[in-house]
C-alpha cells in the first residue's frame, strides 16, 4: 500500500482511487464512504458535541452538526495530509497529558498494589481478580485483541498513515514504534483510570 501510493503521489484511499481511475467523482464517493463508516467516526462526532455543549453552552445535537460539518470542511480543504498533521500533534498533547494523569496517581494514590485494594474496598467486583476473568483477558483472547490494536489491526483509517510515509522501508519502523506507543499509552489510560475512580468515587 505503501508502495503504490508513494508511486501514484496519493495520501489517502479516495487520492489512491481518484489519481488510478482518473475520477474526480471516485474521490468524493469513496470519501463519503469513509464518512458513513459510523463505527469508527461516531465518536469524534460525539466528542466535538460535547466540546460545543462545554465551550459554549449550546445544544448537544446542534454542537454535534456544526462541529461536523466544520471537521469535514476542514478535512475536505486541507486534504489528508492536514489531517495527518494534526493527528500527530493531538497524539503528543494527549501522550503528555497522559503521563502527567499517571504521574499525580501513583503520587497521590500510589501503585498498581494499592489502587488494587484500595479498589476492593470501594467495590469487590473491580478487583483485578475479577476483572481479569473476563474472556477478553484470556490468554489467547487478551494477546490477539492487544497486538491487533497495537498494530492497527483494528482500525483500517489508519492506512492514511503508511500512504504518508516518505519511504517504504519506513513502514516496519511506524508499526513497531506505533505498537510500543500504543502499549505505553494503553497502560497510562489504564492507570490513569483505576486512580482516578479512586480519588473521585462518585
Amino acid at each position: 500500500l505503501s508502495r503504490i501510493g508513494k508511486n501514484a503521489n496519493a495520501k489517502s484511499m479516495p487520492d489512491f482511487l481518484a489519481i488510478r481511475f482518473q475520477s474526480p467523482l471516485l474521490r468524493v464517493l469513496t470519501a463519503l464512504a469513509t464518512i458513513f463508516t459510523i463505527f469508527y467516526i461516531a465518536g469524534q462526532f460525539a466528542g466535538i458535541g460535547l466540546v460545543f455543549v462545554e465551550a459554549m453552552g449550546i445544544n448537544y445535537l446542534l454542537g454535534v452538526i456544526v462541529g461536523s460539518i466544520i471537521m469535514t470542511g476542514y478535512i475536505s480543504i486541507g486534504g489528508a495530509h492536514a489531517d495527518i498533521l494534526t493527528t500527530f500533534v493531538q497524539g503528543i498533547v494527549m501522550a503528555i497529558l497522559g503521563i502527567m494523569i499517571t504521574v499525580f496517581v501513583l503520587v497521590n494514590v500510589g501503585g498498581i498494589v494499592t489502587i488494587d485494594r484500595t479498589l476492593i474496598e470501594i467495590d469487590p467486583a473491580l478487583s483485578s481478580s475479577v476483572m481479569f476473568n473476563d474472556p477478553m483477558f484470556g490468554a489467547f483472547t487478551g494477546i490477539a485483541i492487544f497486538i491487533s490494536l497495537g498494530l492497527f489491526g483494528l482500525s483500517p483509517q489508519q492506512s492514511k498513515l503508511f500512504l504518508a510515509l516518505n519511504d517504504e522501508k519506513n513502514v516496519t519502523k511506524a508499526l513497531l514504534w506505533g505498537f510500543a506507543g500504543l502499549s505505553i499509552l494503553g497502560l497510562v489510560m489504564w492507570l490513569g483510570g483505576l486512580g482516578s475512580r479512586i480519588m473521585f468515587p462518585d
